[in-house]
């Protein structure tokens, strides 16, 4: 019993590196070119239900305030990586440019009243 625990163990670790460099594959390959462009508020900041894709992702959801490049949803979904490169607060407002929901760039706007 403890050898299967041990080789299911290596699997889920394994698979894991798998996601996090498909991810940062991913990720190099939207720098390239980034389609679809929005301006949004974030209205959900949440961990992924299923037990193995919440481990290091969180669902973060957005309100689009405006879209200046490619089809306009009113609102998006995006999941991001929990200690990533790039963090998001509920009610705060982002520009955002996207190739196929991966992130090209991510700029906070400040509101200023």
């Amino acid at each position: 019993m403890k050898h299967f625990v041990t080789k299911i163990v290596v699997v889920v670790v394994m698979l894991s590196w798998n996601l996090l460099d498909a991810q940062a594959n991913a990720n190099l390959k939207a720098h390239a070119e980034c389609p679809d462009k929005f301006v949004g508020t974030v209205t959900k900041v949440s961990e992924l239900a299923a037990p193995f894709a919440s481990l290091n992702r969180l669902e973060v959801e957005f309100k689009v305030d405006h879209s200046t490049q490619g089809n306009f949803r009113p609102k998006r979904k995006l999941n991001v990586l929990k200690f990533g490169e790039h963090s998001f607060t509920k009610g705060m407002s982002y520009k955002l440019e996207l190739q196929d929901d991966l992130i090209c760039k991510v700029k906070p706007l400040i509101s200023r009243t």
